[in-house]
C-alpha cells in the first residue's frame, strides 16, 4: 500500500480523487457492475487487476476482473477435480439458469476532481460471460 500511495502522489491526484481511486480499487466497483449484470459466476477463484495513470491529461483507472471456476481459491492450489466437475456440471445443464463458468470484466474510469467529492465516470466497459459452450455480451 505505502508504494500504491507513493504512485498516487506522484501523479499528482487530489484528496477527492484519491478517495476515488481507493473506492474504484476495493473492489466496491467491480461489484457493482457485477450486481448490476443478469448472471452470476459458480464460486470460483478471482483476479483482479488496477492500472492508475494519467491519459492525455486526465486520471484514469483501468480494471480487469477475470473469474472462472478454474482459477484456484488459494494461490497454488487447484480446487478439487470432482468439485469442478459438479460446477460443470451445474454450469452446463439445460434450463433458463444465471450460472457461467467464467466472466470477464474490463472497465474504464475517468476520474474528475470535483469539491468535495470526485466524480467516476465510465469512458468503456467490457463484460463477457461464458458458460463454455455460449458466451454472451
Amino acid at each position: 500500500m505505502g508504494h500504491f500511495d507513493e504512485a498516487l502522489t506522484a501523479l499528482g491526484v487530489t484528496p477527492s480523487q484519491r478517495t476515488a481511486i481507493m473506492e474504484v480499487c476495493n473492489q466496491s466497483t467491480i461489484a457493482a457492475f457485477l450486481q448490476s449484470a443478469d448472471n452470476i459466476t459458480a464460486p470460483g477463484g478471482q483476479h483482479v487487476l488496477y492500472d492508475v495513470r494519467t491519459v492525455e491529461g486526465e486520471l484514469r483507472v483501468q480494471a480487469v476482473c477475470i473469474k472462472d471456476i478454474d482459477i484456484p481459491l488459494i494461490a497454488g492450489k487447484m480446487d478439487d477435480p470432482e468439485l469442478r466437475q459438479t460446477k460443470m456440471d451445474m454450469i452446463i445443464a439445460e434450463g433458463d439458469h444465471p450460472l457461467y463458468k467464467s466472466q470477464y470484466i474490463e472497465l474504464d474510469l475517468r476520474i474528475v476532481d470535483g469539491d468535495p467529492r470526485a466524480k467516476i465516470e465510465i469512458v468503456g466497459a467490457q463484460h463477457l460471460a461464458s458458460r463454455d459452450n455460449d458466451t454472451i455480451q
